[in-house]
This record gives C-alpha cells, sequence and structure tokens, in this order.
C-alpha cells in the first residue's frame, strides 16, 4: 500500500506562510535548495523539496540566468517548464536555486515499490518488487511529538436487484507539536470514501470534513470546516458552519 500526500503539504504551507506573515519579525524555518537536472524531451521538470516559497526561485540554464518570461512554473505542484521558444539542446543542464519551507513531510511513503531489472533468464526487463530499506511507521510520518488515532473501515453492499459495491469509512485525529512554538490540530473524515484501484488515498478536497487548526503565541490559523460563533453584544449573534480559512492575530505587550 503506497500512501501520497496530495494537498496535505499545501495545507500546511499555506498555514506556515500565514504564520510567517502574521509574525513577520520571527525567522521561521527555511532552507536553500539548488537542484541539478537533465534537459528533458518532455519538457517537465519538478523540484526535490516538497514545498517552495513563490517567487524564490533561480534558474540557471548551461549557466545562463533565466528571465521570468522564459518559464512556466507552479508552486503548488513544484513543476516548472521552459518556454517554447527558449533555445537549448538535450546535452544541456538546468539548475533551480530556490527557498523552501523545512518541513518534515516526504512526497510518498511506502513499503515496496516496482523496478525494472535485467533477468539473465528471459534476457529480458521485468518488474520485481523491491522493499525499501527505510522503516515505515506512523512516526515516519507524523513525527514522534504527534498523538495520532483513527479508525479505517472496509466493507461491500450487496442486495436485491443491486450490484456489488465496495466501499470504506475513514476517520483520522491528530494532535501534537510541530516546533517548540506551533502545535498542530487536525480531524480529518470521510463516511464513505470510494476505494482506488492504485490504492492511492483520497484528496483533502474529496473528503466529508477536513478540519486543521495550526496555533502559535501570537497566531492562529484554522483551515476546512470549522464553527464560527461570534456575539455583539445581546442580540448580535453569529453561530454558523463554514468552509474556508479563519485567521486570528493575537497582538500586545510582551
Amino acid at each position: 500500500m503506497k500512501f501520497i500526500l496530495k494537498n496535505l503539504p499545501g495545507v500546511i504551507i499555506l498555514a506556515v506562510i500565514f504564520l510567517n506573515s502574521a509574525i513577520a519579525q520571527e525567522k521561521y524555518y527555511t532552507e536553500t535548495i539548488s537542484d541539478t537536472l537533465a534537459v528533458r524531451l518532455d519538457n517537465n521538470y519538478k523540484i526535490s523539496a516538497l514545498s517552495i516559497i513563490p517567487f524564490s526561485e533561480t534558474i540557471y540554464l548551461t549557466g545562463k540566468i533565466l528571465n521570468k518570461d522564459n518559464y512556466t512554473i507552479s508552486y503548488s505542484s513544484g513543476k516548472f517548464s521552459l518556454d517554447k521558444n527558449l533555445k537549448y539542446s538535450a546535452f544541456d543542464t538546468l539548475i533551480i536555486t530556490y527557498q523552501a519551507f523545512r518541513i518534515s513531510l516526504k512526497k510518498e511513503y511506502k513499503r515496496r515499490s516496482l523496478v525494472y531489472k535485467y533477468d539473465e533468464l528471459s534476457r529480458d526487463t521485468i518488474k520485481v518488487i523491491k522493499n525499501e530499506t527505510e522503516s515505515f511507521t506512523s512516526e515516519s510520518i507524523f513525527g514522534s511529538g504527534i498523538e495520532r488515532s483513527g479508525t479505517l473501515v472496509r466493507g461491500f453492499t450487496i442486495g436485491t436487484n443491486k450490484d456489488l459495491s465496495l466501499n470504506s469509512g475513514f476517520r483520522l485525529q491528530l494532535s501534537g507539536r510541530l516546533s517548540d512554538e506551533i502545535e498542530l490540530v487536525a480531524a480529518l473524515t470521510d463516511e464513505n470514501t470510494p476505494i482506488q484501484p492504485e490504492g492511492n488515498t483520497e484528496r483533502l478536497d474529496e473528503l466529508d470534513k477536513v478540519f486543521i487548526q495550526i496555533k502559535h503565541p501570537r497566531a492562529a490559523g484554522t483551515f476546512g470546516d470549522y464553527q464560527l460563533e461570534k456575539r455583539f453584544g445581546e442580540f448580535g449573534v453569529i453561530n454558523r458552519k463554514l468552509q474556508g480559512l479563519l485567521g486570528e492575530y493575537y497582538y500586545g505587550s510582551d
């Protein structure tokens, strides 16, 4: 089974960006990364980091710095491509240097993978299963400072004049500290998650309920489905279920 982090890094990146902008005087966890890539015929390149700070990239083509109009980049997916009018050859080398958030997450977690291997007996290339050397545990995904709990239920439904259908229920709760000052609380639920043919996880926008809250001593951000409760005087009461982003900033004397 393969666990792919599709939208979760983007949500956490958005949370870190919010906290970083709310507390501008504090230095957050960033690092400079440089990727060396060979020119591809499909003109599709992907950075190695899980996240990239927008507009922080510098791309070199055979030692020459490219202008912004010489390439197209998607910060959400971490992919870029060169302009079709740009002259280059298959022997050139691309170097992209950028700032990235230091997040202890990987793009993909798996126990096994399919690799190509030359078979001496059949004298052909075959696919074999390769066990990953790195242990695949809950701590490797969530870290040792995060408490987690949840359930995953799989079953099938069948009846008169009704085809057989497979279904799956999913619930996950997370709580703990990402760092000394950042605390995370999250809940992901889906009452009827379709089983994917590839065995991959669902996208966050396909789940029934997503609640992610990140707290800092000076700011807090809530993402997904949340309950808004506000009171203004005796008759001004707001109590609604909303979906989106709620940001709060705490100011005052230190």
